[in-house]
């Protein structure tokens, strides 16, 4: 019984970790992690050699993260 309980408890959690995702891309030259969770559509690209500063966000593909630089090299 034990063996078919633990799988059992733990597949909401596995099915729930494959909704998100993260990756490491280059942008204009710049390291960025970029983040996503499916189930939600959210999107966010990061750049950690700029002090963590988020630069781009979305929502069902939709901006949602508003700021003065047009690019990663301003």
């Amino acid at each position: 019984m034990t063996r078919i309980a633990l799988p059992l408890l733990l597949l909401p959690l596995m099915t729930q970790a494959a909704n998100y995702s993260a990756r490491r891309a280059v942008v204009d030259g710049i390291e960025v992690v970029q983040l996503t969770d499916t189930a939600r559509q959210v999107h966010v690209s990061i750049a950690p050699s700029i002090g963590n500063m988020a630069y781009e966000m979305s929502e069902h593909g939709k901006n949602i993260l508003w700021t003065s630089f047009h690019d990663l090299d301003e």
